[in-house]
């Protein structure tokens, strides 16, 4: 017989390799940034898909240029390999300052890994096992898909969660659908401030969810990335972390409340968004279960962060008047940049969920969709709703994220990172939709 075929790839090679259609806004990102918009040059595209605070990053490099030197020991392996004993320390008093006010965090609590990403897909790989279900509040974060089955082999499961409603029923309909459909629930997963609807959850809905948790004996995984950009809304309420939520709820809510908290609730953190530094790739977990942190720690082998950005990190969270005073700029210009997008979109008739934290704003275009050839007669479909993306960014050059790869509940729903850019951008960018808006209206 014939030689056999040569696979370069093995099973899983080919099963991340997959294209993702939940990711597929990433496409036209590299050439649309050949021309972005300027003010010397205004008719250039406006990128409003990416999750970053570009909008106080003068402020964050300042500070970095004033860094102490780096010393000759970050050139070396670390013999904490799951963060060093600075920069742990340094994350502990920053969040016992901040959003886990008057808890005295323990760094021993704190791992340190490359990035946000690392610190999910760890996480992920030691809570679950391969085929479980995770459940998620949409929309949600469109790389949790990737985060929770490229390594842990775990099964995303979108759920609706309406607060004005009884949230454990919801919970338990959810998880007894994906029990039936063959995948236990093992994990719940929040996002707070959420994203991409860039507002808070009611502290009671916060108290229910983990109250749910600690009943069904379920790891709740609470992603507060947005932490320290949470609240800026005129009038807002602070944010606070559900570990302070739960060091004061958990003990009323059941007899062994307090020590099921420790061993199920667990926080992710960093400073890619809240101190505008993605690309330093420096991601936190804290838990307060000691397996857990085992774990993490053999995990971080694979996913170290590197020393000297560990040193960049612990500069800014150690230097307390500056960081109080960069917490403040950056919400105050934050507030402005929404401010000039909510009045641009209330002025082009763009419905869209008020926001009070984080970088986002969830708009409703389904003005905007119209059935496609070949779609059917019946009511709009994902199609139109990526017909009308491709419009946005191939003709009118805004670049978005669509409502299908958060997965919404139903089309016509888009996500602005609106801190990408220029907040001189944002009216034109809400012209440039409408303008879209209108010509598919015409064309129907």
């Amino acid at each position: 017989g014939g030689a056999a075929v040569f696979a370069p790839l093995s099973s899983r090679g080919v099963r991340v390799a997959r294209p993702n259609p939940m990711a597929a806004y990433w496409l036209p990102f590299g050439a649309m940034q050949a021309r972005p918009w300027s003010r010397d040059d205004p008719d250039g595209n406006i990128i409003i898909c990416v999750a970053e605070n570009k909008i106080s990053l003068d402020l964050v490099h300042e500070r970095l240029l004033r860094c102490t030197p780096i010393p000759a020991e970050a050139m070396c392996y670390s013999a904490t390999m799951h963060g060093t004993p600075r920069l742990r320390n340094a994350l502990a008093g920053m969040l016992s300052r901040t959003i886990m006010k008057g808890i005295l965090v323990d760094p021993a609590n704190i791992t340190v890994q490359c990035g946000g990403t690392s610190v999910l897909n760890s996480i992920f790989y030691v809570l679950a096992e391969p085929s479980q279900a995770v459940l998620i509040p949409t929309p949600y974060y469109p790389a949790f898909d990737n985060d929770l089955t490229f390594y842990a082999e775990l099964v995303p499961t979108p759920f609706t969660l309406d607060e004005s409603i009884d949230v454990t029923a919801q919970l338990n309909a959810a998880a007894a659908a994906s029990a039936a459909a063959g995948a236990p629930v093992r994990v719940l997963l929040l996002t707070n401030p959420q994203n991409p609807l860039s507002t808070m959850y009611k502290r009671s809905t916060l108290v229910d969810a983990l109250a749910w948790c600690m009943r069904r004996r379920v790891h709740l995984v609470s992603d507060e990335f947005y932490g320290l950009t949470a609240g800026w809304g005129e009038g807002s309420a602070p944010f606070e972390s559900l570990e302070a939520i739960a060091r004061a709820e958990a003990g009323r809510l059941m007899p062994d409340g307090d020590a099921l908290a420790a061993s199920l609730l667990h926080v992710v953190f960093g400073v890619s968004k809240d101190l505008c530094m993605s690309g330093v790739r420096v991601g936190a977990l804290h838990s307060r279960c000691a397996d857990v942190n085992n774990a993490m720690f053999c995990t971080t082998f694979f996913s170290t962060a590197s020393a000297v950005a560990q040193h960049l990190c612990a500069e800014l969270a150690e230097d307390t008047q500056w960081l109080s005073s960069f917490l403040a700029a950056n919400a105050a210009r934050l507030r402005a940049a929404y401010g000039a997008l909510a009045s641009a979109l209330r002025e082009q008739r763009i419905p869209f969920v008020e926001a009070d934290s984080a970088l986002f704003c969830w708009v409703d275009l389904r003005e905007g969709l119209r059935p496609e050839r070949g779609s059917g007669g019946g009511g709009a479909t994902w199609d139109d709703e990526h017909a009308l993306w491709s419009q946005l960014h191939e003709r009118h050059g805004v670049l978005l994220v669509p409502g299908r790869s958060c997965h919404a509940s139903e089309p016509g729903f888009f996500r602005i990172c609106w801190s990408w850019v220029s907040p001189e951008a944002l009216p034109d960018a809400a012209r440039r939709i409408r303008a879209c808006l209108d010509l598919r209206n015409v064309a129907a």
